[in-house]
């Protein structure tokens, strides 16, 4: 599969007890992934059910409170029972404390259920690069954390576009969202990896998002 690229995904599970949620995301995904299949199921077992009869799925969004699920535990069992695929869930509450410990068991990202579709499908991208995508309410309260425990100093523009590249963006999508060029985007980038000290933006997003879960 190439990397961040929603286009190449084959099989995709939705499991989620709310219809409303299913066909809103199944709707947004099949425009952008037509060519993958879409399963969906209402409750833990037979999302698992799913999984054990396509051994092939490359992501399973799950709500993350739904009929059968018994907190970070199960989702902890589905990521080491199935570890090729990508497992990312959707919540309606976004505290720290249960994205660091459903990061640590494994998940690959936790999509609040207020992200805009656009986010979505760059959050989606993030995880298919291999990353894990975080939040950015937490990337934002975290910000200062990280500064402390860091020394970087960082402007107020250096800060929005972190928090692009922390979501997946890219250069022209950044540039677009701040009404920014392009080529002061790449700027922008160049001055963050000197001041993280890595060499590219992968580098960078996963060094920023490893220190905020610290």
């Amino acid at each position: 599969m190439t990397a961040a690229d929603s286009s190449q995904l084959k099989k995709i599970l939705i499991a989620d007890d709310h219809v409303m949620i299913i066909d809103a995301l199944c709707a947004y995904l099949k425009r952008h992934a037509p060519q993958a299949e879409i399963l969906t199921a209402g409750d833990i077992d037979k999302a698992v059910t799913y999984l054990v009869e396509n051994p092939d799925c490359d992501i399973a969004i799950f709500d993350y409170v739904m009929p059968g699920v018994h907190g970070v535990d199960t989702y902890k069992q589905i990521v080491e029972r199935f570890p090729t695929t990508k497992v990312i869930i959707l919540s309606g509450h976004v505290e720290r404390d249960l994205v660091q410990a459903l990061i640590a068991a494994g998940v690959r990202g936790v999509l609040p259920k207020t992200m805009p579709s656009s986010t979505l499908l760059s959050a989606v991208n993030l995880i298919l690069s291999g990353e894990t995508y975080v939040p950015w309410q937490l990337q934002q309260a975290s910000l200062a954390e990280a500064t402390a425990s860091t020394g970087i100093s960082l402007s107020r523009r250096e800060q929005e576009v972190l928090d692009c590249v922390k979501q997946g963006m890219t250069n022209k999508e950044i540039a677009r969202s701040l009404d920014l060029q392009e080529v002061t985007i790449k700027l922008h980038i160049g001055s963050l990896c000197r001041k993280f000290e890595v060499t590219n933006r992968t580098q960078l997003a996963v060094k920023a998002l490893h220190q905020q879960l610290t």
